[in-house]
């Protein structure tokens, strides 16, 4: 007795577990009964089975005449009436991602004896091409009414599956009921990751140094294995090692079980300098529950530039500002040469005054549309030069002189004025002036100083004067010389009652001056 129990215990914990593998492996996922309207009802207005999970559309009606019957799970309750040619019904948004070998059965009714498969019937993964599934019913007398039609061909396994009946026949009327879908329960993905990724610090134009997590996987059923993505501004690698190979994103294995891989993950070298906090590392793959990888927040500092090849020279003008040229920036991330450049500066001398190696105060900003992912160290320890001004003399009165064959000696009796002083500085000429006229002939000539005068006043120092100079607005003339007659005597005479006189000797010129 107690055997004979223990066998029937044994023979219904069989029949457990077969009927668990079957129903494991093969489950209906989608049945419609299209509910139970009271009266003819359009398809957006009638409360389906499913309403609230799937979207129903076409221009056919639900109605709850000629309710279905005579097969295998008729509901009986409401069902689609296509009253002539082009009317349609679809269901939309069947996942069926987790399944294969699909099989498409409904509830088929005809008005007449003739027809067969003018009500098409067609699955779509886009709602744009569809594809056409076959089925045949049997025609002649007796054939009309309810049948239950499992349609053949390809169901693919998506993530929104739309299933669409059409009406060929301008003649014949159709009724569809108790659309269902069964397949294959596919094994479902199992995504598994490990480990945390902690703080990372870097600064900009230079990649993190890396973090690391895992990843694995089983039952991966996309050809692209596991897909990891990592966070704004980080990239991502599975080279071992960490030392190449990031990307935004990864596919790691391929279908089947994915052995646990370490990935390396880090903050780019090209991301933007700012804070990268609270984000996850995004792992998935299709069918499987996503996973995540916390990232703890992290910093991307601006990088800092500097400033090389100053240069500052410039004339004494009485004031301080600088101008510069040579100056190159020093630092620029490879790529952002065009991307950032030194802006407009501010730059003086120490003081005003004219000198050599004179220390600088300089002030830049940065411009580009990149410059807002650098920190400019202002430029220190330049120097400039501020040279003398060249001081220019006007006017003043000079003495003529007789022509003695030489430019020389011209002697100023009134002194020139300095031209190009600046403002009020304290400068004059002082020291008695050497000149000499432009020619030696006798007419006006302009007058050139030789030498002789110095600058002197509290500001001299910032000036030269350059000579010899001819002074612009000074002139003097070159008088004739007068000569005499030497070298002859007149004889005596007796009284003759006329001036002729009688003259010996060879003549010449007394005072010509020398060649």
């Amino acid at each position: 007795m107690k055997r004979s129990l223990h066998l029937k215990l044994l023979e219904k914990l069989l029949l457990f577990a077969l009927f668990m593998t079957t129903a494991v492996s093969w489950s209906q996922m989608f049945s419609e009964n299209m509910g139970t309207p009271s009266s003819n009802t359009a398809i957006a207005s009638n409360n389906f089975q499913n309403t609230s999970n799937f979207t129903y559309t076409g221009t056919a009606d639900v109605r709850n005449s000629s309710a279905s019957s005579g097969y295998t799970g008729s509901s009986g309750g409401g069902n689609v009436f296509f009253t002539s040619s082009d009317r349609t019904f679809q269901i939309s948004g069947i996942n069926t991602a987790s399944h294969s070998n699909l099989v498409l059965s409904f509830g088929h009714h005809k008005t007449t004896n003739a027809a067969n498969n003018e009500l098409l019937v067609e699955v779509s993964t886009d709602g744009t091409t569809y594809t056409q599934l076959n089925y045949s019913r049997p025609t002649g007398s007796g054939t009309s009414g309810w049948l239950l039609i499992t349609a053949s061909g390809t169901i693919p396994s998506v993530p929104n599956l739309r299933i669409r009946f059409t009406n060929t026949s301008s003649s014949i009327q159709f009724r569809l009921d108790d659309v269902k879908l069964t397949g294959t329960l596919s094994a479902i993905p199992v995504i598994t990751v490990g480990g945390t990724v902690a703080a990372q610090t870097t600064t900009y134009g230079t990649a993190a140094p890396f973090g690391t997590f895992t990843v694995s996987g089983s039952d991966i059923s996309a050809s692209t294995g596991i897909t990891v993505t990592a966070p704004a501004g980080f990239e991502v690698s599975q080279t071992a090692g960490g030392a190449s190979g990031y990307a935004a994103t990864q596919n790691v294995g391929t279908t089947g079980t994915v052995a646990t891989k370490t990935l390396y993950i880090r903050l780019a070298a090209a991301t933007a300098p700012g804070n990268y906090g609270g984000n996850n590392i995004i792992v998935t793959s299709s069918g499987a529950t996503q996973k995540t990888v916390p990232v703890a927040a992290s910093t991307v500092d601006k990088k800092v530039l500097t400033i090389t090849g100053i240069t500052a020279t410039k004339v004494y003008n009485g004031t301080n500002p600088a101008t510069l040229t040579g100056a190159t920036l020093s630092g620029i991330v490879s790529g952002d040469a065009s991307l950032v450049a030194l802006g407009t500066y501010t730059a003086t001398y120490n003081d005003a005054t004219a000198g050599t190696a004179k220390p600088l105060t300089i002030t830049y900003n940065l411009t580009g549309s990149r410059a807002a992912r650098y920190t400019l160290t202002q430029p220190t320890g330049f120097t400039g030069t501020i040279t003398q001004k060249t001081l220019t003399l006007t006017g003043g009165t000079a003495a003529n002189k007789v022509y003695d064959g030489t430019t020389a000696d011209a002697v100023i009796t009134t002194n020139p004025s300095l031209t190009g002083v600046v403002g009020s500085d304290d400068v004059s000429l002082s020291g008695t002036p050497t000149a000499s006229f432009s020619a030696a002939a006798v007419g006006s000539h302009p007058i050139s100083i030789t030498g002789g005068y110095t600058l002197t006043g509290s500001s001299a120092a910032n000036y030269t004067l350059t000579l010899p100079q001819q002074v612009a607005g000074l002139s003097a003339e070159i008088t004739a010389k007068e000569l005499t007659i030497g070298g002859i005597s007149v004889a005596d005479k007796n009284f003759d009652g006329t001036t002729a006189a009688t003259v010996t000797g060879t003549a010449e010129l007394i005072g010509v001056a020398a060649a």
